[in-house]
Protein backbone atom coordinates (compact mmCIF):
# COMPACT_ATOMS: atom_id res chain seq x y z
CA UNK A 1 0.00 0.00 0.00
CA UNK A 2 3.00 1.96 0.88
CA UNK A 3 4.31 1.66 -2.71
CA UNK A 4 0.87 2.40 -4.22
CA UNK A 5 0.64 5.70 -2.55
CA UNK A 6 4.03 6.81 -2.91
CA UNK A 7 3.80 6.04 -6.87
CA UNK A 8 0.44 8.04 -6.98
CA UNK A 9 2.34 11.24 -5.68
CA UNK A 10 4.69 11.00 -8.47
CA UNK A 11 2.39 10.63 -10.90
CA UNK A 12 0.36 13.63 -8.83
CA UNK A 13 3.34 15.81 -9.08
CA UNK A 14 4.35 15.31 -12.74
CA UNK A 15 0.24 16.20 -13.80
CA UNK A 16 0.22 19.07 -11.67
CA UNK A 17 3.67 20.30 -12.99
CA UNK A 18 2.24 19.76 -16.62
CA UNK A 19 -0.61 21.54 -16.06
CA UNK A 20 1.67 24.74 -14.42
CA UNK A 21 4.99 24.69 -16.13
CA UNK A 22 4.07 27.50 -18.47
CA UNK A 23 2.89 29.88 -15.77
CA UNK A 24 5.67 29.57 -12.79
CA UNK A 25 9.12 30.53 -13.41
CA UNK A 26 11.09 26.97 -12.27
CA UNK A 27 12.53 24.42 -14.45
CA UNK A 28 11.35 21.26 -14.89
CA UNK A 29 14.40 19.41 -12.37
CA UNK A 30 13.06 22.06 -9.70
CA UNK A 31 9.71 22.13 -9.52
CA UNK A 32 9.15 18.78 -9.95
CA UNK A 33 11.21 17.72 -7.64
CA UNK A 34 9.64 20.19 -4.88
CA UNK A 35 6.38 18.95 -5.95
CA UNK A 36 7.62 15.31 -5.45
CA UNK A 37 8.37 15.80 -2.08
CA UNK A 38 5.19 18.24 -1.07
CA UNK A 39 2.69 15.14 -2.80
CA UNK A 40 4.79 12.39 -1.06
CA UNK A 41 4.58 14.65 2.67
CA UNK A 42 0.57 15.12 2.17
CA UNK A 43 -0.38 12.15 0.95
CA UNK A 44 1.76 9.17 2.20
CA UNK A 45 2.87 10.42 5.57
CA UNK A 46 -0.57 12.49 6.67
CA UNK A 47 -3.04 10.37 4.06
CA UNK A 48 -3.92 13.15 2.75
CA UNK A 49 -6.19 12.69 -0.65
CA UNK A 50 -4.50 14.13 -3.84
CA UNK A 51 -6.58 17.00 -4.63
CA UNK A 52 -4.75 20.37 -5.66
CA UNK A 53 -7.35 22.26 -3.54
CA UNK A 54 -6.25 20.31 -0.36
CA UNK A 55 -2.30 19.96 -0.75
CA UNK A 56 -2.43 23.54 -2.25
CA UNK A 57 -4.29 25.21 0.71
CA UNK A 58 -2.08 28.16 2.31
CA UNK A 59 -2.21 26.25 5.91
CA UNK A 60 -1.27 22.97 4.31
CA UNK A 61 1.74 24.30 2.45
CA UNK A 62 2.96 26.77 5.81
CA UNK A 63 2.89 22.93 7.97
CA UNK A 64 4.70 20.87 5.22
CA UNK A 65 6.95 23.58 4.96
CA UNK A 66 8.03 23.76 8.54
CA UNK A 67 8.63 20.32 8.61
CA UNK A 68 11.39 19.94 6.17
CA UNK A 69 14.54 18.70 7.51
CA UNK A 70 16.38 21.87 6.41
CA UNK A 71 18.31 24.11 8.41
CA UNK A 72 18.53 27.22 5.99
CA UNK A 73 15.02 29.60 6.20
CA UNK A 74 16.32 31.11 2.77
CA UNK A 75 16.03 27.38 1.32
CA UNK A 76 12.64 26.94 3.63
CA UNK A 77 10.86 30.65 2.36
CA UNK A 78 11.95 29.48 -1.45
CA UNK A 79 9.99 26.08 -1.35
CA UNK A 80 7.34 27.85 0.31
CA UNK A 81 7.40 30.10 -2.59
CA UNK A 82 6.98 27.30 -5.40
CA UNK A 83 4.30 26.04 -3.49
CA UNK A 84 2.57 29.39 -3.51
CA UNK A 85 3.27 30.02 -6.88
CA UNK A 86 2.11 26.79 -8.36
CA UNK A 87 -1.29 27.02 -6.27
CA UNK A 88 -1.90 30.42 -7.37
CA UNK A 89 -0.88 29.04 -11.11
CA UNK A 90 -3.73 26.25 -10.33
CA UNK A 91 -6.04 28.83 -9.12
CA UNK A 92 -6.51 27.52 -5.62
CA UNK A 93 -5.45 30.67 -4.01
CA UNK A 94 -7.59 32.85 -5.93
CA UNK A 95 -10.70 31.04 -4.80
CA UNK A 96 -9.88 30.46 -0.63
CA UNK A 97 -6.18 32.16 -0.15
CA UNK A 98 -5.41 35.53 0.79
CA UNK A 99 -2.55 37.11 -0.42
CA UNK A 100 0.95 36.54 1.23
CA UNK A 101 1.22 38.43 4.66
CA UNK A 102 -0.52 41.30 3.66
CA UNK A 103 1.39 44.70 2.82
CA UNK A 104 4.28 45.27 0.61
CA UNK A 105 7.83 44.86 2.59
CA UNK A 106 9.65 47.99 2.70
CA UNK A 107 12.89 47.30 1.13
CA UNK A 108 16.61 47.28 2.59
CA UNK A 109 19.10 49.65 1.95
CA UNK A 110 21.55 49.07 -0.19
CA UNK A 111 25.56 49.07 0.45
CA UNK A 112 25.69 53.23 -0.89
CA UNK A 113 22.71 54.22 0.83
CA UNK A 114 23.71 52.74 4.29
CA UNK A 115 27.28 54.80 3.25
CA UNK A 116 24.62 57.76 2.92
CA UNK A 117 22.90 56.93 6.04
CA UNK A 118 26.57 56.91 7.82
CA UNK A 119 27.20 60.33 6.55
CA UNK A 120 23.98 61.40 8.18
CA UNK A 121 24.28 60.41 11.49
CA UNK A 122 28.43 62.15 11.41
CA UNK A 123 26.71 65.67 9.77
CA UNK A 124 23.92 66.18 12.40
CA UNK A 125 24.21 69.12 15.12
CA UNK A 126 26.80 68.00 18.10
CA UNK A 127 23.94 67.52 20.26
CA UNK A 128 22.34 65.13 18.03
CA UNK A 129 24.87 62.88 16.56
CA UNK A 130 24.89 60.60 19.13
CA UNK A 131 21.27 59.79 18.91
CA UNK A 132 21.56 59.45 14.99
CA UNK A 133 24.48 57.03 15.39
CA UNK A 134 22.14 55.32 18.09
CA UNK A 135 19.26 54.94 15.43
CA UNK A 136 21.54 53.68 13.04
CA UNK A 137 23.27 51.14 15.30
CA UNK A 138 19.86 49.84 16.87
CA UNK A 139 18.31 49.12 13.77
CA UNK A 140 20.96 48.15 11.34
CA UNK A 141 22.70 46.64 13.83
CA UNK A 142 19.93 44.32 15.75
CA UNK A 143 16.52 45.18 13.93
CA UNK A 144 14.71 46.70 16.44
CA UNK A 145 10.91 47.53 15.86
CA UNK A 146 10.23 51.27 16.84
CA UNK A 147 8.87 50.59 19.89
CA UNK A 148 11.76 48.44 21.08
CA UNK A 149 14.45 51.12 19.72
CA UNK A 150 13.01 53.75 21.90
CA UNK A 151 12.58 51.78 25.21
CA UNK A 152 16.18 49.91 25.42
CA UNK A 153 18.26 51.46 27.82
CA UNK A 154 22.22 50.82 28.39
CA UNK A 155 21.73 47.78 31.11
CA UNK A 156 19.88 45.81 27.91
CA UNK A 157 23.27 45.84 26.21
CA UNK A 158 25.44 43.15 26.83
CA UNK A 159 29.66 43.22 26.75
CA UNK A 160 28.68 39.89 24.79
CA UNK A 161 27.32 41.92 21.94
CA UNK A 162 23.73 41.11 21.91
CA UNK A 163 20.94 43.69 23.10
CA UNK A 164 18.37 42.40 25.81
CA UNK A 165 14.92 43.09 23.70
CA UNK A 166 11.95 43.34 26.39
CA UNK A 167 8.22 43.82 25.66
CA UNK A 168 6.14 41.96 23.71
CA UNK A 169 8.36 39.89 21.99
CA UNK A 170 11.40 39.08 24.37
CA UNK A 171 14.29 37.81 23.10
CA UNK A 172 18.56 38.18 23.23
CA UNK A 173 19.77 39.62 19.78
CA UNK A 174 23.10 38.96 18.78
CA UNK A 175 24.41 42.86 17.42
CA UNK A 176 25.82 42.39 13.77
CA UNK A 177 29.70 42.76 13.78
CA UNK A 178 30.00 45.58 11.61
CA UNK A 179 27.67 47.90 14.23
CA UNK A 180 29.01 46.28 17.77
CA UNK A 181 32.06 48.98 17.84
CA UNK A 182 29.65 51.88 17.59
CA UNK A 183 26.74 50.95 19.98
CA UNK A 184 29.47 49.57 22.82
CA UNK A 185 31.05 53.04 22.19
CA UNK A 186 27.51 54.60 22.69
CA UNK A 187 26.26 52.64 24.88
CA UNK A 188 29.26 54.25 27.07
CA UNK A 189 28.42 57.61 27.51
CA UNK A 190 24.52 57.19 28.97
CA UNK A 191 23.14 56.46 32.33
CA UNK A 192 22.61 52.95 32.41
CA UNK A 193 18.76 52.85 33.24
CA UNK A 194 17.72 55.78 30.73
CA UNK A 195 16.77 55.40 27.00
CA UNK A 196 19.57 54.92 24.36
CA UNK A 197 17.70 56.77 22.17
CA UNK A 198 17.36 60.55 23.15
CA UNK A 199 17.35 60.01 26.97
CA UNK A 200 16.66 63.03 28.09
CA UNK A 201 13.03 63.29 26.24
CA UNK A 202 10.32 61.19 27.28
CA UNK A 203 8.71 58.46 24.96
CA UNK A 204 6.23 59.15 22.71
CA UNK A 205 4.58 57.90 19.27
CA UNK A 206 6.46 59.90 17.10
CA UNK A 207 9.55 60.32 18.91
CA UNK A 208 11.78 58.62 16.07
CA UNK A 209 10.13 60.01 13.11
CA UNK A 210 9.65 63.52 15.09
CA UNK A 211 13.90 63.27 15.03
CA UNK A 212 14.85 62.36 11.91
CA UNK A 213 11.86 64.91 9.88
CA UNK A 214 14.17 67.42 11.87
CA UNK A 215 17.41 66.71 10.92
CA UNK A 216 20.00 67.73 8.36
CA UNK A 217 21.18 66.49 5.28
CA UNK A 218 21.04 66.00 1.54
CA UNK A 219 20.78 62.49 1.54
CA UNK A 220 18.72 59.75 2.20
CA UNK A 221 17.05 59.60 5.71
CA UNK A 222 16.33 56.66 7.94
CA UNK A 223 13.21 55.33 8.71
CA UNK A 224 12.63 52.39 11.44
CA UNK A 225 11.19 49.64 8.91
CA UNK A 226 13.78 49.98 6.21
CA UNK A 227 16.26 49.79 8.98
CA UNK A 228 15.04 46.86 10.43
CA UNK A 229 14.33 45.46 6.41
CA UNK A 230 17.77 45.53 5.92
CA UNK A 231 18.44 44.10 9.45
CA UNK A 232 15.72 40.84 8.99
CA UNK A 233 17.42 40.39 4.79
CA UNK A 234 21.54 40.68 6.24
CA UNK A 235 19.98 37.92 9.30
CA UNK A 236 17.81 35.75 6.61
CA UNK A 237 20.67 35.65 4.11
CA UNK A 238 22.98 33.61 6.83
CA UNK A 239 21.31 30.93 7.06
CA UNK A 240 20.56 30.61 10.66
CA UNK A 241 18.15 27.78 11.74
CA UNK A 242 14.28 28.80 10.91
CA UNK A 243 13.69 28.55 15.30
CA UNK A 244 16.41 30.84 15.64
CA UNK A 245 15.36 33.24 12.71
CA UNK A 246 11.88 33.21 14.36
CA UNK A 247 13.80 33.75 17.68
CA UNK A 248 15.68 36.99 16.82
CA UNK A 249 13.27 38.42 14.64
CA UNK A 250 10.57 38.55 17.21
CA UNK A 251 8.16 37.16 14.86
CA UNK A 252 5.92 33.92 15.81
CA UNK A 253 5.11 32.86 11.84
CA UNK A 254 7.13 32.60 8.48
CA UNK A 255 4.79 34.55 7.17
CA UNK A 256 6.25 37.66 8.49
CA UNK A 257 9.96 36.85 6.92
CA UNK A 258 8.98 35.09 3.63
CA UNK A 259 7.98 38.78 2.01
CA UNK A 260 11.42 39.70 2.05
CA UNK A 261 12.36 36.53 0.04
CA UNK A 262 12.40 38.66 -2.84
CA UNK A 263 15.19 41.05 -1.44
CA UNK A 264 17.66 38.31 -1.14
CA UNK A 265 21.14 37.80 -2.76
CA UNK A 266 20.34 36.10 -6.28
CA UNK A 267 22.99 33.08 -5.45
CA UNK A 268 20.38 32.54 -2.88
CA UNK A 269 17.06 31.95 -5.05
CA UNK A 270 18.28 28.85 -6.43
CA UNK A 271 15.73 25.89 -4.67
CA UNK A 272 18.21 22.89 -3.90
Amino acid sequence: MYGQSAQAAVVFAADVYRRTARRIPYSLSVAVAVLQEHAMWAHVDRRLPLDVEVLFRRDVIGVAVSQLPYSSPATLARRRALLLRVAEALGVTERSLPPLAGSTPSSPYGLKEIASLRVWASVQREDRVRDAWMLLSLGLGAGLTARELMTTSAADIDTDGTVLVRGANPRRVPVRHEWWPELSALTAEVDATAPLFRPHIATYANKIGDFVRSSWGDGPRPTVQRLRATWLVAVMSDGLPIQDLLYVAGVKSLDALARFERFLPSSLLAVP
